[in-house]
């Protein structure tokens, strides 16, 4: 879902947007991770990598909007690890998934801020209101989208 810019004020900045951005991303992943949760039960331990890990703000909105610890890895690189280990696996090459913990060291755990969490908690209901009823909406914008962009492409290819 596109951002919506809902509740915005004369007063809102720059930094108001940016924060409101990595807010939606957060609330985007807790729904991924809601639905996987319904499929597989809780996760044990939530480990988070990549360069969105170099800006601590990111991290901790990511803690605080999922309400859970997170794990951060020494390497940035812990995905691309991780798709090597599965790989291994799926070779026969290592027994277990477990195994992979005593390959990676963990840099730094996060602990949510419980008043920002309480916060985000009592959000999340209106972001998936939003969502619902903007869902159509979201749909027209992709569709004009996707014309738009084969319009360009069969000019750019002189069709």
């Amino acid at each position: 879902m596109p951002g919506a810019p809902f509740g915005v004020g004369l007063h809102h900045r720059k930094e108001h947007f940016v924060r409101a951005v990595l807010e939606r991303v957060g609330f985007s992943i807790l729904s991924v991770g809601k639905a996987l949760e319904e499929q597989t039960g809780p996760a044990r331990d939530i480990r988070i990598s990549g360069g969105f890990v170099r800006f601590p703000l990111w991290p901790q909105i990511l803690c605080d909007v999922l309400g859970r610890a997170l794990s951060i890895p020494e390497s940035e690189e812990a995905s691309a690890f991780g798709a090597a280990f599965l790989s291994l696996f799926a070779l026969g090459e290592v027994k277990s998934l477990q195994e992979v913990q005593e390959h990676i060291r963990i840099r730094q755990r996060l602990q949510p801020d419980p008043s920002k969490g309480e916060t985000y908690r009592q959000l999340y209901p209106i972001y998936e209101l939003l969502y619902a009823r903007l869902e159509e909406e979201y749909e027209a914008l992709l569709f004009f989208n996707r014309i738009r962009r084969l319009l360009i492409s069969t000019k750019t290819a002189g069709i």
